[in-house]
Formats: C-alpha cells, sequence, structure tokens
C-alpha cells in the first residue's frame, strides 16, 4: 500500500511564474554526492531554471558523472571560506550582469539539509502573497537579551530576527540593488564558523534590515519562545505545527562534543529526531534510507545512537503486534562447559521450532553433553569441536563463518556461556549474563519481539542487550583503554572499515559479546577470512583483539550500512529506571552544592571540545592511539580551557567534593583540629 502524504496544504493558485537560478554548494571530505544530495538537486530543479553545484573540497569522480544528469552548471573549488566563499564564488561564475538582469529570484542553500518532505512548489506557493525582499525557510528568533554572538560579534541593541542561510530565497527587489552587490563582494575575512555565521547570517540580517529590505521567513512565530535549537532539536515539532520539509542532518547526527546531548535535554526527553524519522517513514513518500546512509557514512555511531535513542524495550509476557515472519533464523554459540549445556538447552526452547542451532565446543566432554541434551530436545543442530584458543571468538568467524555468509539466513543470535565472576562475588557475573540472555531471548515472546525489530527497522543491524551498570560494570563500557584502541584500530584496518571512530567515546556494541544480528550487517568482515590462529592471544584477553572485536561490532555493522541498537524486556526496564534514577540522585547529590547547573554544562562543553580538539586525544604524531589524562594536565593546559586547574580538580575528585562537604557540616573547630593533627602527620613522615 502506498504512503499517505503527511501533509496535506490548502488548494492555492499555481505561483507566478518567475526565472530563478539557485547555488547549491556542498561538502564532503570523501568528495561524495550522497543520494540525498541528488534528491535535493532533482527537486530542486522542478522550481528553477538553473542550479550551479559549489563543491568545497573535492569531489570523486562518480560524483561528477551523477552531477553532469542534473546539471551542467558546477565546479570545485579550495575549501576556503565556508558557505559565504562558496556563494561568492557561484555569484562570480554565474556573473553580476547575469544575475541581476537575467533572474528574478536567487536561492542560496547547502547541503546542511535533507529533503523536501514534499514539493518545493509548495514552499514557494505559500510565500507567494509575502512582500519579503528576502526570507528563509527556518528563523532565527529575536532576542534583546543577547548581544554577541558566534566569533563574539557584537549587537548592542540585542538580536533581532535572523535569517537561516541553508535555504534562502533572494527576490528581484533586493537581487538587483546596489546592496546586493555591495555586501556580496566585502572583502570579509571568513576564517572561523563565528565569522561565517555573522556574514551568511546574524550580520547580512542585520545589514538587511538596516539598509530598508523586508525580511520574511516559512516559519512563523508558533514556536518563538519555545526553545532556541529548533531545528535540531525539535524538527518533528517544526514539521507538524510549521510545515518545515526541510530538516538538518544534525537533528540525526548531532555532534556529542561540539553540541552535546546533554544541551537537548535541558529541554525535553530528545524524542523528536527518531518521533519524525518514524513518521517520515510511515506516512509520507520520503525515503528515510536517504537519511541513514548519510550519517552511518559520516558519523560516529555513539552520536547517532544518541541522537535516533537506539534502545528498544520489547515485552517479556506477550508479541507486540503480528508475527508473521515464516523463514529460519540460525544460532550460533560456544559452549566451554559441561555443566552449562542444560542451561543453554533451556533457553534454546525459546526459539522458534526449525531454527537450526550451530554449537562449536571445546572438549570431548561438553561435545558429548550437547549431542545427548540437544538430541533429547529435538533441536536441529550441528556441534563441532574445535581448538580451545579466542573463546568464543572463533565461533562466529572461523567455524561458522559461512553461516554468516551463505545466505541462507536473514537473521542470527551469537551467544556462548559464562561462568567468569569478574568481581569479588559470582552474583556480579551470574547477573551480568543473564542481562543478556533475559533481554534477548529470556523468552519466546521476546525472542519473537526481536524478529519483529528487525523485520521494522530495516537498518537495525546488531542488537545487543542494554549495558549493565552493577557492580564494577558501571564505569567499564564509557572508555577503551589504550591497549584495546590499538587492536581497535589495526582489526578496522584489516577489516577496511571507512567509518568514523574516536577512542575517547563510548563504543556502542554487545558488551559481553551475546548478541542478534542481521547476516547482511556482519557479512563482508566475518568473510574476510580468520584462522584459529588469528584469536589465539593466551589466557589474557584484556586488551588483545578479543576486547576489540567485541567493542567492534556496531561499526562493523555501521559500515555495511546498518546502526547498532540496544534492547531490553519491559519487566528488566522497570529495573533500571529506578537504578539510574538512583545514579542520578546520588550525582546531583555530589555535583549540585559547588556548581551550577550552567558553569558544569559550561565546563562539560569546554572539557569535551578540548578532548575532542586536541590531536592527543585521538591519535599521536607517529598516528598511535594517545590517551589524555585531566589529572596529569598542566595548568597551561586548564587555562586553555577557561578554567583554574584547582578549581577543575575540585569539581571533578569525588574525594575533594567529600572533603569540601565533610568540612561544610562539621563544625569549624572541629575541622580546624582534624587539619592541624593531619599537618602534624605528615610533618613527622617527612623528617
Amino acid at each position: 500500500m502506498a504512503k499517505k502524504a503527511l501533509v496535506k496544504t490548502e488548494e492555492k493558485p499555481a505561483e507566478t511564474q518567475k526565472k530563478r537560478a539557485a547555488i547549491y554548494v556542498i561538502y564532503d571530505k570523501d568528495g561524495v554526492l550522497s543520494e540525498y544530495r541528488e534528491y535535493f538537486l532533482k527537486e530542486l530543479k522542478k522550481v528553477t531554471d538553473r542550479i550551479v553545484v559549489v563543491a568545497n573540497g573535492v569531489l570523486n569522480p562518480e560524483s561528477r558523472d551523477k552531477l553532469y544528469e542534473i546539471t551542467d552548471d558546477f565546479f570545485v573549488r579550495e575549501n576556503s571560506g565556508y558557505d559565504s566563499g562558496a556563494f561568492r564564488a557561484g555569484m562570480n561564475y554565474i556573473s553580476w550582469d547575469t544575475l541581476q538582469n537575467e533572474y528574478d529570484e536567487l536561492i542560496l542553500c547547502n547541503d546542511s539539509m535533507l529533503g523536501p518532505i514534499y514539493p518545493f512548489a509548495e514552499i514557494f506557493g505559500k510565500m507567494e502573497d509575502s512582500d519579503a525582499d528576502i526570507w528563509s525557510i527556518q528563523k532565527i528568533f529575536g532576542n534583546k537579551d543577547i548581544h554577541t554572538i558566534r566569533g563574539d560579534y557584537k549587537f548592542p541593541n540585542g538580536v533581532k530576527e535572523t535569517l537561516t542561510i541553508p535555504f534562502c530565497v533572494v527576490r528581484k527587489k533586493y537581487l538587483r540593488s546596489y546592496e546586493f552587490k555591495e555586501w556580496w563582494t566585502k572583502d570579509f575575512p571568513i576564517k572561523n564558523y563565528g565569522d561565517a555565521s555573522y556574514f551568511n547570517e546574524f550580520g547580512f540580517s542585520e545589514y538587511l534590515r538596516n539598509s530598508g529590505f523586508r525580511l520574511g521567513f516559512f516559519m512563523d512565530d508558533t514556536l518563538k519562545s519555545y526553545a532556541d535549537n529548533l531545528a535540531t532539536v525539535f524538527p518533528y515539532k517544526c514539521f507538524l505545527e510549521n510545515n518545515i520539509n526541510l530538516f538538518k542532518i544534525k537533528a540525526f547526527e548531532n555532534d556529542s562534543v561540539n553540541t552535546p546531548y546533554f544541551i537537548t535535554l535541558r529541554y525535553c526527553y530528545g524524542k523528536e529526531p527518531r518521533q519524525l524519522l518514524e513518521h517520515l517513514d510511515k506516512h509520507t513518500n520520503f525515503d528515510t534510507g536517504l537519511i541513514w546512509d548519510t550519517i552511518l557514512r559520516k558519523s560516529n555511531l555513539y552520536d547517532i545512537w544518541l541522537q535516533n535513542q537506539l534502545e528498544y524495550i520489547v515485552p517479556k509476557d506477550y508479541v507486540k503486534g503480528a508475527y508473521t515472519y515464516k523463514k529460519k533464523i540460525a544460532v550460533i554459540a560456544h559452549i566451554y562447559y559441561a555443566d552449562l549445556v542444560e542451561e543453554a538447552a533451556y533457553y534454546g526452547d525459546n526459539f522458534p521450532k526449525d531454527t537450526d542451532f550451530y554449537i562449536t565446543v571445546s572438549s570431548e566432554e561438553t561435545e558429548a553433553e550437547v549431542k545427548r541434551i540437544f538430541a533429547e530436545k529435538k533441536f536441529s543442530f550441528t556441534v563441532t569441536l574445535i581448538p580451545n584458543v579466542g573463546r568464543d571468538v572463533p565461533a562466529l568467524w572461523v567455524t561458522y563463518a559461512h553461516i554468516v555468509t551463505g545466505g541462507e539466513y536473514d537473521y542470527i543470535c551469537f551467544y556462548h556461556d559464562k561462568k567468569s565472576n569478574h568481581g569479588q562475588f559470582s552474583a556480579s557475573g551470574e547477573t551480568y549474563k543473564l542481562n543478556s540472555y533475559e533481554n534477548l531471548f529470556g523468552t519466546k515472546n521476546v525472542v519473537k519481539n526481536v524478529i519483529n525489530l528487525f523485520e521494522q527497522n530495516k537498518r537495525l543491524g546488531v542488537l545487543g542487550a542494554k549495558n549493565a551498570y552493577h557492580a564494577f560494570y558501571f564505569a567499564s563500557v564509557q572508555s577503551n583503554g589504550h591497549r584495546v584502541t590499538e587492536q581497535i584500530i589495526k582489526f578496522a584496518k584489516k577489516l577496511d572499515l571507512k567509518v568514523p571512530f574516536f577512542p575517547n567515546k563510548t563504543m556502542c556494541a554487545p558488551y559481553g559479546s551475546v548478541f542478534w544480528f542481521r547476516a547482511d550487517a556482519l557479512k563482508k568482515a566475518v568473510g574476510t577470512g580468520f584462522d584459529y590462529s588469528d584469536f589465539d592471544v593466551g589466557l589474557d584477553i584484556d586488551g588483545t583483539v578479543l576486547h576489540a572485536i567485541e567493542r567492534m561490532y556496531g561499526i562493523i555493522a555501521q559500515d555495511s550500512g546498518y546502526y547498532y541498537a540496544n534492547v531490553i524486556n519491559d519487566d528488566n526496564a522497570r529495573s533500571d529506571l529506578v537504578n539510574y534514577q538512583y545514579m542520578l540522585n546520588d550525582l546531583v547529590d555530589i555535583i549540585k552544592p559547588y556548581v551550577s547547573f550552567y558553569s558544569y554544562e559550561q565546563l562539560k562543553i569546554n572539557l569535551t571540545n578540548y578532548m575532542q580538539n586536541s590531536k592527543n586525544a585521538i591519535l599521536d604524531a607517529k598516528g598511535k592511539p594517545a590517551v589524555v589524562s585531566m589529572a596529569h594536565m598542566t595548568a597551561s593546559e586548564y587555562a586553555k580551557l577557561g578554567i583554574n586547574q584547582q578549581e577543575f580538580l575540585e569539581i571533578v575528585s569525588t574525594k575533594l567534593l567529600i572533603k569540601k562537604l565533610v568540612k561544610r557540616l562539621i563544625p569549624k573547630s572541629l575541622w580546624n583540629r582534624l587539619h592541624e593533627g593531619r599537618a602534624a602527620k605528615i610533618a613527622a613522615h617527612k623528617k
């Protein structure tokens, strides 16, 4: 059944025929045109007489061939001056005489926008009656209390309503004026994003207003004072309430460093990007694959995971929606312990009756148990005795790699048994294992719900259990460590992975190596061709290729055009919500007395920007992974962050925070006696 258009506009007479030119600026570090850009240009062509494409940086031969099919007017220039330099180059290419004498309107736009969802003609139709001399799709609402903007440009009387350059239309009156050419031929040095924002938007809008021109906006005042960052934080609301059908790519891939996710949390739950994606997919003819293709190729997976909230909750006791999948699935498992075969068979009952089980074992005893118990269960199974190397990894990457690459199965579950405590008590390891088992195949209904997730989300590639945060697992997934990072980079080169990877960001992966996957998502990597010896690392797996692989399943899927997501059943979600709230409350109690929300937020921005921009945060001069420790930074490095070294240590050091809290709560006279006693002990120790 064809999808229904979500937005229905009122019947209007056709707009007055105008001769339009458009300058479309693209930048891609790999020189790729991308299908979303092709789609945008083909739709734009329907309302323009001429399109000039300006590529900043590079353009590969295949993209050049594609552009020839859309427009003969394009050229590649040095990537300098941001959009401003590209727009100016485009105007010079068309020529000022041609622009001002032959065209009624000029569209200035760039590839930061996705869309349109419905035809451009409807946008121009709505703006037909506007008396604006220049208008943009979205706007930055004025604020009399803001006196500086990016780059510290000053506006003593506050910032007024501002055009946004990603899609801006210059009409005849302004296009043919002296002021238009005067502004765009200014010798204005654009060295950074702040300069570009001033020249294209804030300063440009002020100049136009002061010159007596009228500014217009497709967006109305419905969302005024609702929030800033509307384009990235509230794209769904902009669509529903303003019919904004062009969206910032950043809405679906927002960089957690330059625009941290907790900025979104200032306003809301962060639902909007995923709500918009779901709505477009279900209720419009727009191909959301254009969005996924774009962000999966060029964005960090953690940013994608955050921005699109890629964590699913599935019912434990019933199937959500109709379960109609008819093909067989496969389970690949490694069972090491003979006494855990019974447990493996118990969970095996939760898979559909016609499931094919592919089991590896490392001892004849375990092999015999598998054959006995799985036969009793009447499972369809194959068991293979393999060398005792690499733990569970060779089962998938060597023994049964052909099951992944063969094309017989769409969906495969991979798991292994587990006894290791990873802590003082066996309960820690046991509950960690159950976190994976229960959320991925804990009941027959969970299994069917998981398969439905893959059926309903065609870009879902790997699905792991939500991360465990109990015991020492609390901080175990936040960083990779120097040794693991080296292994990840090495293995990624072997697999020829192209997606961006930042060692200082959390890896989205199935920690514990128990997960479901779409065969196509891992086919390329698993089919590379490995031998058991490739995974023979001895007894200590920490910092080895085995730990690297565990963390890489997400980016492996991403490289093949799929995303990684987590899943939790509704029963465990109830526990997690309470646990998360406890952890948050505890954190607030520690931080709140000393740091206001805003200053802590700004501190986090400064710190993350430092980590991102410092060349040592990713690779050192020799190209090897470098780990930056905030505790060992020099005073001058702290100064670059705009904070005092001691102030930083007092804020982030739990020990110092507790010390300050104790100091605040106990009488000053008692504190002084304690302090004097400690000083005396230190002095005696030095002697």
